[in-house]
């Protein structure tokens, strides 16, 4: 699992009032064959400990009734903690199964706000149930699995000296479940513009997931290393790039940052009196429901905060997410790299320009990039196709006459393994020394000569606002003219609301206005072969 700019510390518990006295016996036992586990060390929420015996038994005299929780800890095996119900005047015994050790995962954490410290990990199961606090290691001969650069180097293509920290741990996740790793660090930068008293806040970030033993299942990352220096008054673009190794759907959004609050484990809290980044009238900062890109137009220059949500689906349920924090700098006005020829490129139905090509076929994107303030432009290929050991999509740079422009070609040849019908997403970003941008583009490869459009007909869903809290618009593709069946769900799979729509072929808007609790809905649409496309909208209220 992946986590971004994170920071981590425990969480306290509840208190219970003691009904009357009782006694506890305890048998502490092996989860795969039943067999006693001998010294293991059982604490309860009274500060009693004790170890157990060659039965794998320990017992607790004259306990306080009412609830009572306990926490067992034994070398080659999982801690576990629990909670039971004593009653008064009974004999209270129960089993603690544990589970050994014989797999872990990697809790992981960037810090890229520049400056690097002490960090602990916290993971939970799905029922707030915390099941370890790790101590998380910066090593500084480490590269970022992702980036690819040294820990605590200073991050490239960046006017500022912001190094990038690699946190990292490892924690034995075996047993099947939901879990949440957090993070947490006070306290922010006292000048962000954006928070109230911000010198007083956290930076929290969480990452959940799922553990299923019988498949393979990693949260998804963030390719793209962070920007942090924007223009005043200049329309800018940045795409962190969500991507999932196993190839699950994965939906973004912006949300608000989040502060730690003791108590509130695992879940740190929205903070209050947060205001979405100041931007010129049709500027506001947004991100592109298809690409993950940003667009923003910032309108007064400072620091500010936003954070990024990537969610984790497969087979319509979803698997987990993750928190990406970042702090902009908005700076004084300045030029930004342009792609001169962006029109040159032919777009789909939203408008996201796009390449196909066949397999074992070259695929070619000339790139004209103009900078009139400036004779130096550096590029970086962003994304899964750059990131290929073996095939890598490459690029060359071609001379031009003209000092302030640079012509990049980027050339890759896929094979058969690389044809699917979901398109490669990729970045292609440009720096000038103090600014960058970033331009995304689809890559499709296709089996034979048979274009997108006829070999993969292209339908999509997608709603928004999102948060709403009741209006919306969702925006619907077809190929073809057709009824279809257009629903809201919750999350239990109740349907809410049902129509059937005649639809025209091409870019459908199409408005609602429902008044629903809050919390997260599915919207559907069903087409007349019976396919089902689907996208989420949460409702605030």
């Amino acid at each position: 699992s992946f986590m971004e700019g994170s920071y981590m510390e425990g969480a306290s518990g509840g208190v219970c009032t003691p009904i009357g006295i009782s006694d506890i016996t305890i048998f502490v036992i092996d989860g795969k064959d039943d067999s006693p586990i001998t010294g293991a060390t059982v604490t309860t929420n009274t500060g009693k400990e004790d170890v157990t015996d060659i039965n794998g038994r320990v017992e607790f005299n004259s306990h306080p009734s009412g609830y009572f929780t306990y926490e067992v800890v034994a070398n080659n095996y999982q801690l576990i903690s629990g909670i039971n119900n004593i009653y008064e005047g009974v004999l209270n015994s129960f089993n603690v199964r544990l589970e050994p050790i014989d797999q872990t995962c990697d809790v992981d954490a960037d810090c890229s706000e520049g400056y690097c410290g002490y960090d602990g990990v916290c993971v939970d199961e799905s029922n707030f149930l915390k099941v370890e606090t790790i101590v998380s290691n910066l090593d500084s001969s480490l590269f970022h699995p992702v980036f690819g650069i040294p820990n605590m180097s200073l991050l490239p293509n960046n006017s500022y000296g912001t190094e990038i920290c690699f946190y990292s741990a490892i924690f034995p996740c075996f047993i099947p479940g939901d879990y949440t790793v957090t993070w947490n660090n006070c306290c922010r930068n006292p000048s962000i513009a954006n928070l109230i008293n911000p010198g007083a806040l956290s930076m929290f970030l969480d990452c959940s997931f799922t553990v299923d033993l019988t498949t393979t299942t990693s949260s998804p990352y963030f390719l793209s290393p962070p920007i942090v220096c924007v223009p005043v008054n200049t329309p800018w673009q940045y795409n962190p790039l969500p991507f999932d190794e196993e190839g699950d759907s994965l939906s973004w959004s912006l949300d608000v940052p989040y502060d730690y609050v003791p108590g509130a484990f695992p879940n740190g809290y929205p903070i209050v009196g947060y205001s979405v980044p100041p931007s010129l009238a049709g500027g506001s900062l947004t991100i592109n429901p298809y690409t993950g890109q940003l667009s923003w137009t910032a309108s007064v220059t400072g620091n500010y905060v936003y954070t990024v949500i990537c969610e984790e689906y497969r087979n319509g349920l979803k698997l987990g997410e993750i928190r990406r924090d970042m702090q902009f700098i908005v700076l004084p006005n300045g030029n930004l790299p342009s792609l001169s020829n962006l029109n040159n490129f032919t777009t789909d139905s939203n408008g996201i320009p796009f390449v196909e090509c066949i397999a074992n076929n070259s695929v070619n994107l000339d790139l004209t990039v103009i900078d009139s303030s400036s004779f130096f432009i550096a590029f970086d290929g962003i994304g899964e196709i750059f990131d290929d050991s073996l095939n890598p999509m490459t690029y060359s740079i071609i001379s031009s006459n003209n000092p302030y422009e640079k012509q990049f070609n980027l050339y890759w040849i896929p094979n058969n393994s690389d044809e699917r019908e979901e398109p490669y997403i990729i970045t292609t970003r440009f720096f000038n020394g103090t600014f960058s941008m970033d331009y995304t583009f689809f890559v499709y490869v296709n089996g034979d000569n048979t274009g997108i459009s006829e070999r993969n007909p292209y339908h999509s869903l997608k709603s928004f606002p999102n948060p709403t809290s009741g209006s919306f618009i969702s925006e619907i593709t077809l190929q073809k003219s057709q009824n279809i069946e257009y629903f809201i769900s919750n999350k239990e799979g109740k349907v809410i609301c049902l129509k059937n729509i005649f639809m025209q072929s091409g870019n459908n808007k199409v408005p609602f206005d429902i008044n629903l609790p809050s919390g997260l809905y599915f919207i559907s649409m069903k087409l007349e072969n019976g396919q089902v496309f689907s996208d989420k909208i949460l409702f605030k209220n």
